[in-house]
């Protein structure tokens, strides 16, 4: 079919139907009943289907230049090729295959569970409901970067090292491999990584939980001189946590963990069970508190540490020293019976030669 020029309007019904326009011949449409693509080299502007409402699915696919591709209300799946496409799927759970960075995606509230997988660097348009976004090269070990909008999605990247934004929303992130950035900004963002795939880290710009079982090296905040507190938890494995310049709330969780406040009158959370591999150390107190949990130091009782509880020296010189702090090694250890016969257990690791007293603890 030709339209030799004008605003030609083409009507297809079969897979095998070629509609032939040339660049600079108007502004062309085709509407087909079938799964169709679009020859290459034919400039048409627009792709879609007679059976809008249709929830048979009908399957688009554009050429090398930028079409607007429009669905029907089935489980459409929309390719909108090369150029810069603007794709829609009207309704149905759709599936969008995008490899240009401008390709626009535009799928409204209830119209389905929508997926985009791109073969590019990535970011949901504004306003468009899109439930996931993934790569089209999932082992490729090319970097994919991945943005989310205002919405709540799962972000899916590759074995590159990808960076992850969800912006707004409760969303799910999984770099799938890789030494991957993520960017939260709700505390309800889960990210999830396996053991073994990468270096990853969580940059934050609110307070954050590393979710349980999920393998994260490094939790930090995205304002390190923001004097309002964020608020950090790791979980049970090792992390570096880095606060920012406010009064932080840091809690390692289980794990040998590095922990630093970055300044402000940060606190130090210890409730985790203590044992050889929940060391935590602490790399710049200063006038921070430490907080114990009274589940964990049992001994000791709530509110301000008593000043007979504590002792500065190598162990423990009578029964009521519980927490004890060798300023020659920075080791902070808790003693359960002081002079007793129970040993006294390292839990944490400051700088040595601190002035240190009671009043640096809190029993919660």
């Amino acid at each position: 079919m030709i339209g030799h020029g004008g605003n030609d309007e083409y009507y297809v019904d079969n897979a095998g139907d070629k509609g032939v326009e040339s660049s600079g011949q108007g502004q062309d449409r085709v509407w087909t009943s079938v799964s169709y693509a679009l020859s290459a080299g034919s400039s048409i502007e627009v792709l879609g289907t007679t059976k809008d409402a249709g929830t048979t699915a009908i399957n688009l696919t554009g050429n090398e230049s930028a079409q607007t591709i429009q669905g029907n209300a089935g489980a459409n799946v929309i390719n909108g090729g090369g150029g810069a496409d603007k794709l829609s799927g009207f309704g149905g759970n759709d599936d969008y295959y995008v490899d240009n960075a401008s390709d626009k995606v535009v799928e409204s509230s209830g119209q389905g569970q929508d997926r985009v997988w791109t073969s590019v660097s990535y970011a949901i348009s504004a306003g468009s409901s899109i439930e996931v976004l993934g790569t089209t090269k999932d082992a490729g070990t090319t970097a994919i970067n991945l943005t989310g909008n205002e919405s709540a999605q799962t972000i899916q990247g590759n074995a590159g090292a990808n960076v992850i934004n969800g912006g707004g929303g409760a969303d799910k992130l999984s770099g799938f491999g890789g030494n991957d950035d993520y960017y939260v900004d709700n505390a309800s963002d889960k990210v999830v990584e396996s053991s073994g795939q990468g270096q990853d880290r969580v940059w934050t710009s609110v307070s954050y939980a590393i979710s349980a079982g999920s393998s994260i090296e490094v939790l930090g905040t995205t304002k390190d001189a923001g004097t309002t507190a964020i608020n950090l938890t790791g979980n049970e494995s090792a992390q570096t946590i880095q606060g920012n310049a406010g009064a932080n709330v840091i809690n390692g969780g289980g794990g040998a963990d590095k922990l630093s406040g970055f300044g402000g009158n940060d606190i130090f959370v210890f409730n985790s069970a203590l044992g050889n591999g929940n060391v935590d150390k602490v790399v710049d107190f200063n006038q921070d508190k430490i907080h114990l949990d009274d589940a964990i130091f049992a001994e000791l009782k709530l509110g301000k540490l008593a000043s007979d509880s504590f002792f500065a020296g190598n162990a423990a010189h009578d029964s009521s020293d519980h927490i004890i702090y060798n300023s020659s090694t920075g080791a902070l250890s808790y003693d359960s019976d002081g002079t007793g016969g129970a040993s006294q257990t390292q839990f944490a690791t400051l700088s040595p030669d601190l002035s240190l007293t009671a009043a640096s603890f809190f029993v919660t």
